[in-house]
């Protein structure tokens, strides 16, 4: 790839979008690029600019799309990306900063890629279009079709995360069973009840194998049942590690890395498809907890396509005790998914059809 090939990545901020972009990034290691957070001046300026651009982008100039821009984000953004090298690609993740992807490719007659179907804009106006299963009816000849999304969990930044943790000067690492616990959305509601359930049964399947509990919630689990875990959890010689949300943030420390790093498996809750991706990427194998759905999943043929390559077992309330101690009993080699590879390999084919840009 010709030394003049640049990435602008755009970032609204949000981890789940981050870690999509820096999947991708990762897989890349030999293209310049150059992030730049996008901040809009308030969120009715944010949907503006979105619907302007679903509206005008057949017939948008360089310089409509500069004001538009200008008008739309805060100063410091706005001088970042007027500032920002010329981009042969501009990627994004998330739907705030489509609209921005969209305008500067066309300031720049770039490649515009985009990570998951950003609302209301939709996929077809970009170059490409990464998409997960759950958004496959949306696919045309510029998507390219993954079963989760991209993330930068690999199985080996989980080995060495857990090389840094064996090479502390403490007690050996302990055998692990890791929960990530995710939260509320339109699809699930989690109870005190329900996840007592799970912390109890994961509680006493690792003490029956010897083994610790590690923990990690969402900024979605609701804050009664996150005090619960705290209060049940926190102190407990049951628990190796816990990273709360509600926590002060610790300096060097990445919650749900270091719970795969420590973890001989790792449950995860059916309603965070994006640590669900992470651990399905980590190559250790992952135990998924159902509850009872209010809606539809829209993820529910994702996580069978997901198990289906890699060995992730589904885990229900009613069965958990016999299903988990099975799991720990017998735990299997597993497949790691690695869509990050797929899309950077999408990006790269496109890079390398015309380094003039699009």
């Amino acid at each position: 790839m010709e030394n003049s090939t640049r990435i602008l990545a755009l970032s609204d901020g949000k981890p789940g979008h981050v870690h999509q972009t820096e999947g991708i990034l990762m897989r890349l290691p030999d293209v310049a690029r150059q992030v730049v957070p996008i901040e809009y001046r308030s969120k009715n300026a944010d949907n503006g600019l979105r619907a302007k651009v679903t509206v005008r982008r057949n017939v948008m100039t360089t310089g409509g799309a500069r004001a538009m821009l200008e008008s739309a984000l805060t100063f410091e953004s706005y001088e970042a990306l007027m500032n920002a090298d010329p981009p042969s690609l501009v990627l994004s993740t998330g739907s705030s900063v489509a609209a921005p992807n969209l305008l500067m490719s066309r300031i720049h007659r770039a490649w515009s890629v985009v990570c998951t179907r950003p609302s209301p804009i939709g996929v077809r106006h970009f170059d490409l279009a990464v998409l997960p299963r759950h958004q496959w009816r949306f696919e045309g000849e510029n998507t390219v079709k993954t079963l989760g999304v991209p993330t930068h969990i690999t199985p080996e930044i989980v080995e060495q995360r857990r090389e840094a943790l064996a090479a502390r000067p403490d007690e050996p690492l302990p055998r692990v069973i890791g929960l990530l616990f995710g939260g509320n959305d339109r699809r699930y509601r989690w109870t005190v009840e329900a996840a007592q359930k799970v912390i109890e049964v994961l509680v006493g399947v690792a003490g029956r194998a010897g083994m610790k509990i590690a923990v990690a919630t969402s900024r979605r689990t609701p804050p009664e049942v996150e005090a619960f875990m705290k209060a049940r959890l926190a102190e407990s010689p049951a628990c190796v590690y816990s990273a709360f949300a509600s926590d002060p943030p610790r300096e060097g420390d990445n919650g749900v890395l270091t719970i795969l790093a420590l973890s001989a498996w790792v449950a995860v809750t059916v309603d965070s498809y994006s640590m669900v991706c992470e651990a399905a990427s980590s190559g250790k194998p992952v135990g998924l907890i159902e509850i009872p759905p209010r809606r539809a999943d829209r993820y529910a043929a994702a996580y069978d396509a997901i198990s289906d390559k890699t060995g992730m077992f589904q885990l229900n309330l009613e069965t958990l005790y016999e299903m988990a101690l099975s799991f720990t009993q017998n735990l299997r080699p597993v497949t790691p998914l690695d869509d990050a590879q797929t899309a950077a390999d999408a990006v790269r084919r496109l890079l390398e059809s015309s380094p003039d840009g699009a």
